[in-house]
């Protein structure tokens, strides 16, 4: 429906440290993938990149959101191509937006180091919407701030969030994609949800496991 044919599919834990199985299954498809999308995090997930690579799979590769930042790609052993990611913003200081690139900046002056997790800029989100949440319910109590929340339109550091009252979750939320050549992650563009897709029907998806 979206556009894509899965020609394989391989599973891992995070604790496994040889998947030259997966890997050997990948190799041996009858049809090459174009992108091979990886849904993990932290350093096994890093563990499955080495290894792709090591056995020679130079296939274009898709992170999820897991990965959020370029705290890992040490782990690779060599200069990490042709990957991307999605996540919440760029934390390399090359964002389109001012904000996000300041917040960059306060983080490295006030910590002396670099920052290389994008969860950080969700967290200050997080703390926007609250505190946006409490000032439309007049109060701290639980309920009345989700109720504030459901109702409430509010643009944060890292873009729009809207929760669906149905769901409790946010469909008109922005991504950033990044991209990862030679080792080094930078800003590419921000996805906008399409608008004209019902991304509820993936809840359904989701829960039917």
């Amino acid at each position: 429906e979206l556009g894509g044919t899965v020609v394989g599919k391989g599973e891992f834990e995070q604790t496994d440290v040889q998947l030259q199985g997966t890997i050997s299954r990948f190799q041996n498809l009858d049809e090459e993938p174009d992108v091979i999308a990886i849904c993990s995090y932290g350093a096994g997930g890093a563990t499955a990149i080495r290894q792709l690579r090591a056995a020679g799979v130079e296939t274009t590769l898709w992170l999820n959101l897991g990965f959020a930042g370029d705290f890992w790609v040490d782990q690779i052993g060599e200069p990490l191509d042709n990957t991307w990611m999605s996540t919440y913003v760029s934390w390399t200081g090359d964002d389109p937006r001012a904000e996000i690139n300041e917040l960059t900046a306060r983080y490295e002056e006030e910590y002396g180091e670099k920052q290389d997790l994008s969860y950080t800029f969700m967290g200050y989100q997080v703390i926007q919407l609250l505190a946006a949440a409490i000032e439309t319910a007049g109060s701290t109590d639980g309920a009345a701030i989700a109720d504030a929340l459901r109702s409430n339109e509010t643009v944060g550091i890292v873009g729009k969030h809207i929760f669906d009252p149905n769901y409790n979750h946010s469909f008109e939320f922005a991504l950033t994609v990044m991209k990862v050549e030679n080792g080094e992650a930078s800003w590419y563009k921000i996805q906008e949800p399409d608008p004209n897709y019902d991304y509820t029907s993936l809840v359904a998806v989701a829960q039917a496991g």
